[in-house]
């Protein structure tokens, strides 16, 4: 829970006389996540089978540079060959150090 706190910036709970209490921000954060999973359980008991080839989905990959020059080309051609109407779209992620990450790539 400490480290959720520190990560989050917000004690999430406060104590009153009778227990604890959620902070504003917990709230709001309990319900993004009651949302998010409704949309998870929705998706998964939809029980529709995945054609890659009628599928018209976008899919998304974040990868560094190296990725994108060395695993995209093969991955480009494959899905021309299986999902024809699929697209792609590709964003870098950066190896440098984020603020809080705690991890730090050189």
């Amino acid at each position: 829970m400490a480290k959720l706190r520190t990560q989050l910036g917000d004690p999430l709970f406060t104590r009153i006389t009778n227990g604890f209490q959620p902070t504003p921000y917990c709230e709001h954060l309990g319900i993004a996540a009651r949302e998010a999973l409704d949309v998870l359980q929705a998706g998964l008991a939809s029980n529709r089978p995945f054609d890659p080839g009628t599928t018209t989905r976008c899919f998304s990959f974040y990868m560094s540079d190296v990725g994108q020059m060395v695993m995209l080309p093969p991955l480009l051609a494959n899905l021309k060959t299986e999902a024809p109407g699929a697209t792609v779209q590709s964003a870098p992620i950066s190896l440098a150090r984020e603020p809080g990450s705690g991890r730090e790539f050189r």
